[in-house]
């Protein structure tokens, strides 16, 4: 049996490539008619307007829009032959009561050479709605961080309102649209392009073909702020009671705030200054509290930072009771103002120093020396010391024995509490100097 299927082993061969190569030949002389089914084609839905042009919305049902096609043709043209050469069209002109649309198919190239084109899928689906339009506020979501030292200002899209369309109950599903801006490390001012995203009531994403959007892209401005802390300073007007004084002191909280902003002006600000008649004192026997929202001081285009602080400021201003003490003045440097030419005055009292006392607050009065202190009697105020029956002239100097009272010159913040009067003699040197002459 080995020797029969070795035998002539060559000329064995060579008869089944002979009859390999007389079948090929044969094949392709006749080019026998073959079928073939092509996948995934396409529907292409035409005269849309049909439908839409009504006020309705249609949207293809159980996926019939993609089928399967099968052509017959010669084994020759079905090698020549792709997917893309099928064309299936669905006229919505043509559509039946039952929401059907005929399917037409045929191919783009040897379509007179085609024995037979055909679709187990004759008709696409619709569904018929209603079309409805809803406006919706834009929302502004963001994400990522400016760089140090700056906050994120205001973002500003070309338009805050949009519109979306579709089937009346998908368009009914949707409850929000949102654009995200992404800060991403940005330490200035930018424009960029935002996508916006629909979301129902559930705050789940709705990406529906069926449902159209006004804008899909938004160009956007984004505001990046630079910050700075800046102190707040406050005083006071007024006068607080008898006996009373403001320290000087006004405290701030907070004392310093930090703004934002870009600018000249935000260079220029260095500071907040609360309007002194903002804080009046007058009659005060204890410290005057106020709080004022200092957001209506800052210039146009500055801003709080910190968007949780309100802006309301507590401003208190110090008053205490006044403190006393006496002052110990030597007599010689009391002064007589104001005498006519032709006069002088001589204080008389029985000791070398004089004691007045003084109040004003307690840092006041340790700051008190006693040989700045300037003490005057004003002659136009003396009160003489007349005999029973002897006149005198009014608004004119009494030369002889008065009574004058001693003012005291003080620092400010401190008073003289007690009023003190002393002997002073009025002396006319001239009547003197005549006298004299006469007797000469």
């Amino acid at each position: 049996m080995k020797k029969i299927l070795t035998n002539n082993i060559g000329l064995k061969i060579l008869s089944v490539l002979g009859a390999i190569v007389l079948w090929i030949i044969v094949v392709n002389v006749d080019d026998p008619v073959i079928t073939r089914l092509y996948t995934g084609i396409p529907v292409e839905i035409v005269n849309a307007s049909a439908i839409t042009g009504e006020g309705k919305t249609f949207e293809v049902a159980d996926g019939s829009d993609t089928i399967s096609v099968v052509i017959s043709a010669e084994r020759s043209i079905i090698e020549a032959l792709t997917k893309d050469n099928i064309r299936a069209t669905a006229d919505m002109k043509n559509i039946t009561f039952m929401n059907t649309v005929p399917i037409e198919l045929k191919s783009t190239r040897y379509s007179d050479k085609i024995n037979s084109i055909t679709s187990k899928t004759a008709n696409l689906s619709v569904i018929i709605e209603e079309k409805k339009d809803k406006q919706l506020k834009l929302a502004i979501n963001t994400e990522g961080s400016v760089a140090g030292g700056n906050i994120p200002g205001k973002i500003t899209p070309v338009v805050d309102v949009i519109k979306v369309s579709g089937p009346e109950s998908k368009v009914g599903t949707v409850s929000k649209a949102e654009i995200t801006v992404d800060y991403a490390g940005m330490n200035e001012s930018f424009t960029t392009s935002c996508i916006v995203t629909l979301y129902n009531k559930d705050g789940e994403v709705i990406d529906d073909e069926a449902i159209s959007i006004s804008k899909k892209e938004i160009r956007t401005s984004v505001e990046i702020l630079e910050t700075k802390e800046i102190p707040i300073t406050a005083y006071f007007v007024g006068t607080a009671a008898v006996g009373y004084g403001a320290t000087g002191t006004v405290i701030c909280e907070p004392s310093s705030v930090v703004v934002a902003g870009n600018g000249s002006a935000f260079e220029s600000i260095s500071s907040i200054k609360i309007p002194d008649d903002v804080m009046l004192i007058d009659g005060a026997t204890d410290n005057v509290t106020n709080v004022v929202n200092i957001q209506n001081l800052l210039p146009k285009g500055i801003v709080l930072a910190d968007k949780s602080f309100d802006g309301n400021v507590n401003i208190e201003v110090v008053v205490e009771q006044h403190d006393s003490t006496v002052v110990s003045l030597p007599i010689r440097n009391i002064t007589v103002t104001n005498l006519p030419e032709g006069y002088n005055a001589h204080v008389v009292y029985g000791e070398d120093s004089l004691n007045i006392e003084v109040a004003g607050l307690q840092d006041d009065l340790d700051k008190l020396l006693h040989n700045d202190i300037i003490a005057e009697i004003d002659a136009t105020t003396l009160t003489p010391r007349v005999e029973e029956g002897e006149e005198v002239t009014e608004n004119e100097i009494y030369a002889g024995d008065n009574d004058g009272i001693v003012l005291l010159t003080l620092p400010s913040g401190v008073t003289q509490v007690t009023q003190v009067n002393l002997e002073v003699i009025i002396n006319n040197t001239e009547k003197t100097e005549n006298a004299e002459n006469v007797e000469e």
